[in-house]
C-alpha cells in the first residue's frame, strides 16, 4: 500500500476509536445514578377531568332551554339558551369551567333577546257606598259618576255603573222630641172644684198632665137661690213625646266591566362558550434537554469519519490522473 493511503487510513482508524471512545463515555455517564425528591405537600384539587365524557352539572340554578355545540375557526363552540324571567340578571346564568363530551370551555359572550309579551283580561264587578239625603232613584243616580277606574294587582279599565242593581237602605237616624196635647170635657159637677178633674191622662201612650182648666155653670137650682145647678170642666193636657227620623239614606252603587293586565315578555339568554385548547406537552422537549450529546457526539464521529474518507477517495483520483 502506498504511503499516503496507508496515512490516510491510519487517521480514519484514530477517528473511529476517537468516536467509539465519546460513545462510550456519554453511556457510562447515562449510568449515573438519578436522584429524586418527593414532595409530600398536599397537592391542591384537581382541575376537571378533560378526558370525562359525561356532561357536568351547572353551577346556574337555571337549567337552559336548548344546548348547541358548533365548530368555528379551529375552536369548538358551546351555546347554551335561557328564557327567563325579566327580573333574572344574566350573571345568575354565566357558570365557569364548563366540561361537557370530554371538552373544556370558557365563557366568552352573551346574546339577549325580549320576547313578546302577553295580554290578560277578566271581568270585574266593584261595590261603591255612598251617602244620599234622598230615597229618589232618579236624583241619587244624577249624582253619581257614570264611570269608574280601576286600577289592581296589574289589571286597569274603566267600569260602568249598573243602574239595574241600585241598593237603597236608611241611613243614620236623629232623635227629637215633641209636645202633645189633649182636651177633656167634664160635665155634671156638683161643684167647680179642681180635685173633682183628673190630673193626668194618656194619648198613644204618652202621659199628659193637666195644664189648663176652665168652668162652665149650667142651670141654676130650684130653690130661688140663684146658684148653678151644676158645672162643666174644660181641661187642656199637655205632655212630650220623643221620636226619630231619618236624616239620609245609605246607597249601594254596583259597577262591571272588563280590565286587561299587560304580562311582559321573558328574556331569552344565549350564552356562548369558547373551547379552552389544552396546553402542549414540554415533556419530550424537557428529555432532549436533559441528554444533550448523547447521540450527538457518536453522529459527529461517524460524519467526520465519512468526511476524511471523501477526502482520500478525491486525492486518490487526482493522483491517478496526474499520473
Amino acid at each position: 500500500m502506498k504511503p499516503y493511503l496507508r496515512h490516510s487510513v491510519a487517521m480514519l482508524c484514530v477517528l473511529m476509536l476517537a468516536g467509539a471512545g465519546l460513545h462510550t463515555t456519554a453511556f457510562a455517564q447515562d449510568d449515573t445514578p438519578e436522584i429524586s425528591i418527593v414532595d409530600i405537600t398536599e397537592e391542591p384539587t384537581q382541575p376537571p377531568d378533560t378526558n370525562s365524557s359525561t356532561p357536568q352539572i351547572p353551577d346556574s340554578d337555571f337549567l337552559p332551554n336548548d344546548v348547541q355545540r358548533q365548530e368555528e375557526d379551529g375552536y369548538k363552540i358551546l351555546r347554551k339558551t335561557f328564557v327567563v324571567d325579566a327580573d333574572v340578571t344574566p350573571s345568575e346564568l354565566i357558570e365557569q369551567n364548563i366540561m361537557w363530551h370530554g371538552c373544556a370551555y370558557q365563557y366568552l359572550d352573551i346574546l339577549k333577546e325580549e320576547m313578546p309579551g302577553t295580554t290578560e283580561t277578566k271581568t270585574v264587578r266593584k261595590t261603591v257606598q255612598v251617602t244620599s239625603k234622598t230615597k229618589e232613584r232618579a236624583s241619587i243616580l244624577a249624582a253619581q259618576e257614570p264611570t269608574l277606574s280601576y286600577s289592581e294587582d296589574g289589571y286597569e279599565g274603566k267600569l260602568e255603573l249598573d243602574e239595574a242593581n241600585l241598593v237603597i237602605e236608611d241611613g243614620d237616624k236623629q232623635s227629637y222630641s215633641y209636645t202633645v196635647t189633649d182636651t177633656k170635657e167634664y160635665t155634671g159637677l156638683a161643684s167647680n172644684d179642681p180635685y173633682l178633674v183628673p190630673k193626668t191622662v194618656q194619648k198613644n201612650g204618652v202621659s199628659l198632665s193637666l195644664s189648663n182648666l176652665q168652668w162652665t155653670p149650667v142651670g141654676v137650682q130650684q130653690d130661688g137661690s140663684g146658684l148653678p145647678a151644676s158645672y162643666a170642666a174644660t181641661a187642656q193636657y199637655s205632655g212630650k213625646a220623643w221620636g226619630s227620623k231619618i236624616t239620609g239614606y245609605s246607597v249601594t252603587l254596583l259597577y262591571s266591566g272588563e280590565v286587561k293586565k299587560t304580562v311582559p315578555g321573558k328574556i331569552k339568554y344565549t350564552l356562548i362558550y369558547e373551547e379552552v385548547k389544552p396546553e402542549p406537552d414540554m415533556s419530550a422537549q424537557t428529555d432532549a434537554v436533559q441528554e444533550p450529546g448523547k447521540f450527538p457526539a457518536f453522529w459527529l464521529v461517524v460524519g467526520g469519519c465519512l468526511c476524511v474518507l471523501a477526502a482520500v477517495v478525491i486525492g486518490w483520483i487526482i493522483r491517478r490522473r496526474r499520473r
